[in-house]
This record gives C-alpha cells, structure tokens and sequence, in this order.
C-alpha cells in the first residue's frame, strides 16, 4: 500500500483499484457522495465493494484514447483487427483486450482520436502564455494526501507542471464548448468539474503549502472540427468548488470512521416540481 506523496509513474490500474493505506476518497467517488448516497459511494468504490466495476461507453474510450495520444500515458489501447464486432473471434479479441485492462478500438475512432489530439496541439500553440502545455511536467501523476479533515484522499492529475503551478485538465465533449455548455459542466451535478478541480488542488496544497496551483481545463470537442478552449475558473467557481469538496470529504470520513452508509430516506416523500420547468413553460 502507499502512503501521502506525489507519484509519477504509479500504472492507472493500481490507481484506480485504491493503492493507498486504508480506503481512499477519489474526487469521482465524492461526486456520488455528493449527487446520491452514501450507500452508492460505498456501492462503487473497490476497496469497500470488490464487486464494484468502472463502466465505459464508446465516448469515454475515444476520450481515454484521446488523453493518451496527447499526454503519452494511460492504460493502453488496441486496434481492432476485424471490420467489426460481429463474429465471435473479434468478440473474444474484444473480451481479451478488456481482460488485460486496456481499450480496443476500432480503426475509424482511433482516426478520430488522431485528429482530436492534432488539432488540440495546433489550437495550444496558437494561444499566448501556454506554448508549453502539455510540453512542461508529467503526465498522469497521482497525488496522496491525508486531508486536514481527516480521511486518506487520492487524485490522478491529468497533467501537472510542477515547477510553473499549473494544473492541467483535458476534457472531451460530444455537447460542444459554447459557454452555455461549458458552464454547465463545470457546475452541473453531473460532472461537478468545479468541486474535481478543487480536489486536485486541494491535495497539492496538503503536498506543497508554500506553493500556489493555477488549474486550467482543456476542453475538447470530439466531432469535426475539433475545436479545442482553455478555461481558469472565476472566483465564484473556486469557492463553491472548495464548499463542495469539503462537504464531500467531511462525509465521507464520517461514514468511514461510522462505518455507516445510509441511501435515501425511508419515508414517503413530496417530487417538487422544478422552478426551471415553470418558467420555461411561460405559465
């Protein structure tokens, strides 16, 4: 098991199995503490239920493959050496690439991923002050910390610039990256982009406390033309993301230490119907 540090060459799959002391909070784990229950938290970490599988859709395997051409570290891929998933030989293939914790894929989405990860390089470039994204720092390293509240938490940073303070974040999206868009991701209940930033910086201020972390986000289009932002979050978003994080993390050590991890309530209760759902409506 290891203990609170910085580590830049642990594999993803000893990352995401929970390598650490005793079990960890991960900022995916705390966003289910913070949009169901407890007992789905419990339900999906792999220390507490071993049962417990990470599910992939097509879009997150295009996104992993796109994160790896770009940052030269992730789980691996494979490309698919049949026209499609039809026959038996090229399901075993498929079931034997999973079984050995990487992605298969197939010809055309690797394309896609190639281009993805082209045009993000030639979009950074153009973009003054970071000539060196993705160039300065590592790749994926993994930051372990026990947190002032309490429990051991752990963050895979996508990729870190160390000795310039930036954390960098790249993100795939099929919904594109107008601002409506984007600025619901980063505050939806969903993907709670906010309250995952403050986590990574978070655990590096537990590491470094002398030391000063800007995060940035890369967002990605996955469709032509490929477009590509980069985004610091507003002082509004840093608060409310650091309010989040540390509710989550406070839960969390509490139903640890209780060992208690209660769903919904059992009691009958009253749908409200959304204010958002009136107004649109134009009642």
């Amino acid at each position: 098991m290891t203990g609170p540090g910085l580590y830049y060459s642990m594999p993803a799959a000893e990352y995401h199995a929970d390598c650490c002391d005793e079990p960890s909070l991960s900022s995916s784990i705390a966003n289910i503490l913070l949009t169901s229950t407890p007992k789905h938290a419990r339900a999906a970490h792999p220390r507490l239920n071993p049962a417990a599988k990470n599910v992939s859709t097509k879009a997150m395997d295009l996104g992993s493959v796109t994160h790896e051409l770009l940052l030269g570290r992730g789980s691996g891929f494979e490309c698919l050496p049949f026209d499609d998933y039809r026959s038996p030989p090229a399901r075993h293939w498929r079931d034997n690439v999973i079984a050995r914790g990487k992605i298969p894929i197939k010809s055309e989405e690797l394309d896609v991923g190639f281009r993805m990860a082209s045009s993000v390089r030639s979009i950074l470039v153009e973009i003054p002050g970071i000539a060196r994204a993705l160039i300065d720092g590592n790749a994926e390293p993994v930051a372990i910390w026990r947190d002032k509240l309490g429990p051991i938490c752990r963050t895979m940073i996508d990729w870190l610039d160390l000795e310039g303070g930036i954390i960098w974040e790249l993100k795939t999206t099929r919904t594109g990256i107008g601002d409506r868009s984007l600025n619901a991701k980063i505050a939806g209940e969903d993907t709670a982009f906010d309250m995952r930033a403050a986590f990574r910086q978070r655990g590096l201020a537990h590491l470094f406390p002398s030391r000063d972390f800007v995060f940035r986000w890369i967002f990605v289009e996955s469709s032509e033309p490929f477009e590509a932002r980069v985004f610091e979050a507003d002082e509004t978003t840093r608060v409310i993301g650091e309010r989040r994080c540390e509710f989550a993390i406070s839960k969390w050590h509490e139903c640890l230490t209780a060992n208690s991890w209660p769903g919904y309530p059992r009691k009958i209760e009253t749908a409200q119907y959304p204010d958002w759902a009136i107004a649109d409506m134009h009642l």
